[in-house]
């Protein structure tokens, strides 16, 4: 299990990209860029996508993570917010999340759409993409502030893929969902900005906070599940009791 909300200063959970970009190199305080705040506490991770070339380390800021011990299934939970000067082209991902030879679910802006997202999700089997059909929309969301994602996917024959945006499921699939790879690696942000009609200027800031990776080999105490995308870690309650008032000596 992945937990992290960056306070510690610093993104030493992440790994570098395995195509060679580099890691969200910034972590901010909430005074420090803008008028963006984190999500929680005092840090969180800055990443960026830019209009280089897609083989510069500098295309694109990225936090991975592998957390391959999963049997079947995985979740994902994390905030996201992106900055003013994000564009709205087409191919502005979020999140890549599966394996590099192109199983995944990723989150990107419908072209000319502020307001709404797109969750693609296909599996790749012997070199043939299974597409769990159609694409996800939802317009329910300011990408512009914090929103909440949540990601279950159960692989296997008769497998399921689940999204959450705001604890609202907007996308429920069922399907093989057996692949080549692994569903746990996860890029965040995932941009492929020099396709045609999808290319981007050099500051696209998107701010992630309060990341959460569980698996079902996970073996932290917590109360509900994946599927039904209420997983938590059981808390314990650290709030001293308050000084009794009202004493006296009989």
């Amino acid at each position: 299990m992945l937990t992290d909300g960056f306070e510690s200063g610093n993104n030493n959970l992440w790994s570098q990209n395995p195509l060679g970009k580099n890691k969200c190199p910034v972590v901010i305080q909430s005074t420090s860029v803008g008028s963006v705040a984190p999500h929680t506490g005092s840090y969180a991770a800055q990443c960026n996508w830019t209009n280089l070339d897609w083989q510069d380390p500098n295309f694109y800021n990225a936090n991975f993570f592998e957390s391959s011990n999963y049997t079947s299934d995985v979740f994902i939970r994390f905030w996201v917010r992106y900055d003013n000067d994000v564009d709205l082209n087409t191919g502005s991902k979020l999140l890549r999340f599966g394996d590099l030879g192109g199983s995944f679910c990723d989150f990107q802006l419908e072209q000319g759409v502020s307001a709404g997202v797109i969750c693609q999700i296909y599996a790749v089997r012997g070199g043939n993409a299974n597409w769990l059909s159609p694409n996800c929309y939802s317009a329910a969301t300011n990408i512009r502030q914090w929103n909440k994602f949540e990601i279950y996917i159960k692989e296997g024959v008769s497998g399921q893929a689940k999204v959450w945006l705001n604890d609202n499921l907007f996308c429920d699939r069922s399907g093989n969902t057996t692949q080549d790879e692994s569903w746990a690696r996860v890029n965040a942000v995932s941009n492929w900005s020099n396709e045609v009609g999808w290319e981007h200027d050099m500051n696209n800031h998107t701010y992630f906070d309060d990341w959460e990776i569980w698996t079902d080999n996970a073996n932290e105490a917590h109360t509900g599940t994946m599927a039904g995308g209420d997983i938590a870690a059981n808390g314990t309650d650290t709030t001293p009791p308050a000084a009794p008032t009202g004493l006296g000596v009989q």
